[in-house]
C-alpha cells in the first residue's frame, strides 16, 4: 500500500516537472533566449520522456503489485500447509498412544481368558467324567428319562469345554505362546486321524463321505506339527458336517501340485454369503445362515485354523456358493515352515 502511494507520487512530480519545464521554455521563447522551434523541439522531447517515465513506472508498479499477490499466496499456502503438518503430527501420535492403549487392553483380555478359562476346564471336565461314568453304568443302570438328562448334560459340559479350549488356543495363539513343533513327516496319517474323528457324526446325518488320500510314499513329507495341523482339519472337517444338511455330501483329497501338499474339503452346505466371504477367517465372525442353522458356536474355529496355517508357511483359500456347498482348499509347502 505505502509502495503504491510513493509510485502515484512519483508520477504527480514527473508531470509537475514537466509543467515547469513547458512554462520556462514560454519564457526563454518571450525573452528571445530560444527560437520558437527550438523550443517546440525542446518541449517534445521532454514530453516524451515524461511519458516514457511514467510508462516504466506504471509497468514497475503492476509487477511489484504482481510479485506481492505471488508472495501472500505462497505465504498463505505455506502457512496452511504448516499447520496441516502440525495437526498430522499430532494425529499421528494420538493414534500410536491410542494404538499402545489398545495393545494393553488386549494383553489383559487375553490374559484374563487365559486365566478364566484354565479356571473353567478343570471343574467342567471333572463333571463330563461324571455324567461319562452315569452313560458307562458305572453306578447302575439308567432309565430312559434318566439316559436322555445325563446324554443332554454330557452333550453341553463337551460344547462348553470346546469353547473354553478355542478361547485357550486362540490367546495362546495370539500372546505367541502356542508352542509348535515342526517335524518333516506324512500328513497322511494325521488327515486319517481327523477323518476318523467325524465319520460317526457324518454317518448318523447319513452324509455321503468319500476320501481320496494315497499312499504315503506318494505324497511327499511335509514340514509341520501333527498336533496343530490335526486342529486344522478337525475344525474344517466339523464345519463341513455341522453345515452341510443331512443326506448331504462332502469329499476329501490330498493331492501333490507344484511343490505343495494340498488339502480340498467340498461339502455340499448351505454355503457362505457373497458379501461375508472376507470376513470368515475374522475372529467371532458367523455368517448369517450359520447362525440360523447352528445356534451354538464360537466363531473361532476358522480363526485359529488360518492362524495355524500361516505359521506352517501355508494358504487357505474359500471357494463358495451360497445355497450349493463350499470348498475349502489348504495347501502347505513341502519344504518350509515358518518357525518362531
Amino acid at each position: 500500500m505505502e509502495q503504491t502511494k510513493n509510485n502515484s507520487l512519483k508520477e504527480i512530480y514527473i508531470w509537475l516537472l514537466q509543467v515547469l519545464i513547458f512554462i520556462a521554455t514560454i519564457a526563454l521563447v518571450f525573452l528571445n533566449y530560444i527560437s520558437v522551434l527550438a523550443a517546440i523541439v525542446f518541449f517534445f522531447i521532454s514530453a516524451v520522456n515524461s511519458i516514457i517515465l511514467v510508462i516504466l513506472f506504471s509497468n514497475f508498479k503492476k509487477g511489484r503489485e504482481m510479485f506481492s499477490a505471488e508472495t501472500e499466496q505462497k505465504s498463505r499456502k505455506i502457512e496452511e500447509f504448516d499447520k496441516i503438518t502440525r495437526q498430522l503430527v499430532k494425529r499421528d501420535l494420538e493414534l500410536a498412544r491410542a494404538n499402545q492403549k489398545l495393545a494393553e487392553l488386549d494383553a489383559a483380555k487375553s490374559d484374563f481368558i487365559s486365566v478364566a478359562a484354565h479356571q473353567l476346564r478343570t471343574p467342567l471336565t471333572g463333571i463330563k467324567w461324571a455324567y461319562t461314568a452315569l452313560l458307562d453304568k458305572e453306578t447302575g443302570p439308567l432309565n430312559d428319562d434318566q439316559k436322555e438328562i445325563v446324554e443332554k448334560g454330557l452333550a453341553s459340559i463337551t460344547n462348553s469345554i470346546d469353547l473354553i479350549n478355542d478361547l485357550l488356543n486362540v490367546a495362546h495363539v495370539e500372546e505367541g505362546k502356542m508352542d509348535f513343533s515342526f517335524k518333516k513327516q506324512s500328513l497322511i496319517p494325521v488327515a486319517e486321524k481327523a477323518l476318523a474323528g467325524i465319520k460317526l457324526v457324518a454317518d448318523e446325518k447319513k452324509i455321503a463321505f468319500s476320501s481320496r488320500i494315497p499312499a504315503e510314499k506318494e505324497i511327499p513329507e511335509v514340514n509341520i506339527d501333527t498336533e496343530k495341523m490335526g486342529l486344522v482339519l478337525a475344525n474344517i472337517l466339523d464345519n463341513a458336517v455341522k453345515y452341510t444338511p443331512n443326506g448331504g455330501r462332502i469329499d476329501f483329497a490330498i493331492s501333490q501340485e507344484q511343490g505343495l501338499v494340498k488339502i480340498v474339503v467340498q461339502d455340499s452346505g448351505i454355503g457362505i454369503p457373497k458379501g461375508q466371504k472376507d470376513q470368515l477367517f475374522s475372529k467371532f465372525f458367523r455368517a448369517k445362515n450359520a447362525v440360523s442353522v447352528q445356534t451354538s458356536g464360537t466363531g473361532l474355529g476358522l480363526y485359529m485354523v488360518k492362524k495355524i496355517v500361516d505359521r506352517h508357511g501355508g494358504k487357505i483359500v474359500v471357494d463358495s456358493v451360497e445355497g450349493r456347498g463350499t470348498a475349502i482348499i489348504v495347501t502347505i509347502p513341502e519344504q518350509t515352515a515358518r518357525k518362531k
